[in-house]
């Protein structure tokens, strides 16, 4: 039986949390929040934390939560990876993973994720169950038995690669017209779809999953601003310009990252990104691959994708690599 919080405590975190909105002691109280069943005052605490501390692994896991609560499934999914990209140790959210994407009989990556976390909790009976049902399961779907990953696994693996080389075009193009000293295309989760200018040194990894926090976090601001989001978010420093553009294509959302000259011109920038993104709308490989191409099918075969992207040396570590630490700029001006 759980033991009830102490009164003080909670009125210490309250008092905390009112008085400074960039107080750390909303993930306490969102939690208990959360615990005593009220759920939209966890989520608003949750969400105006996140806009202040983007990197925070937990709150992110306890949006997961909250979000799986209300029954929306696809973003908890959403917030449990971005917590395993900013900590690929975090076993409460890859056992969460695991068990909705067994809900979802997705059974290798169930299997995938649960090993992780078994491993991590050896003495989790509810987990060790998961993970026989997820391997008896997916052992079936290889020998002939119905099974969503079955057809997902040998579809996907072709949309990915051929996706890629329609969208590096143009990806270069709007470098060049936006004078973009480095590119990045990535899709919500962090995963990388193209490039242009960046290499190694300047860690695409991080660069990824940072710009997926920072992506979050803005929606995040946006709900509480009861706006429908954000259209792009543009910084400009001493050394240059950053220009973040979300948008949608017709498997999921994708992130253009720009890294500008200063001689670059932000309404040039803008009209460039709007041609861009008219431009891998109309691509032939959305139509060819329509029927298949799901958000699952950018999280299949990413050792072709990073091997296309940056050569073979860099090839599967995109999705171990944790985000850097460093906390992101706060001058950032959204533009809507």
């Amino acid at each position: 039986m759980s033991r009830a919080p102490d009164p003080i405590l909670v009125r210490q975190w309250t008092d905390e949390v009112a008085g400074d909105p960039r107080s750390l002691a909303f993930l306490p109280l969102a939690g208990l929040y959360h615990r005593s069943g009220r759920r939209d005052a966890a989520l608003r605490l949750c969400l105006r934390g996140l806009a202040h501390y983007p990197e925070n692994v937990e709150a992110h896991c306890l949006l997961g939560d909250l979000y799986r609560a209300g029954g929306d499934l696809d973003k908890a999914f959403d917030e449990w990876d971005i917590a395993l990209h900013l900590d690929p140790a975090h076993t409460a959210a890859r056992r969460n993973i695991g068990l909705l994407c067994l809900q979802r009989e997705e059974w290798e990556r169930a299997r995938r994720h649960l090993e992780r976390a078994v491993a991590d909790r050896p003495g989790d009976p509810a987990l060790a169950a998961a993970l026989q049902r997820a391997t008896h399961a997916g052992a079936g779907a290889d020998q002939g038995k119905p099974g969503r990953d079955a057809t997902e696994a040998e579809t996907a693996a072709r949309p990915l690669p051929s996706l890629m080389t329609s969208l590096q075009q143009p990806v270069e193009r709007f470098a060049d017209a936006a004078r973009a000293r480095a590119v990045l295309l990535i899709n919500a989760r962090g995963k990388l779809l193209g490039q242009h200018g960046f290499s190694s040194s300047l860690d695409p990894i991080g660069v990824a999953s940072l710009t997926a926090g920072i992506h979050a976090s803005s929606r995040a601001l946006a709900n509480l601003l009861r706006q429908d989001g954000f259209d792009h978010l543009y910084q400009r420093g001493s050394k240059g310009q950053i220009f973040i553009g979300p948008f949608a294509t017709p498997a999921e959302e994708l992130i253009l990252i720009a890294v500008l000259n200063e001689a670059s011109v932000l309404g040039m920038v803008r009209i460039s990104f709007t041609a861009f993104v008219r431009e891998v709308a109309a691509l032939p490989a959305w139509q060819d691959d329509r029927a298949r191409v799901t958000a699952d099918s950018f999280e299949q075969d990413l050792e072709s994708g990073w091997a296309h992207l940056f050569g073979k040396s860099l090839a599967g570590v995109g999705s171990a690599a944790a985000a850097p630490r460093a906390r992101p700029s706060s001058r950032f001006s959204a533009s809507r």
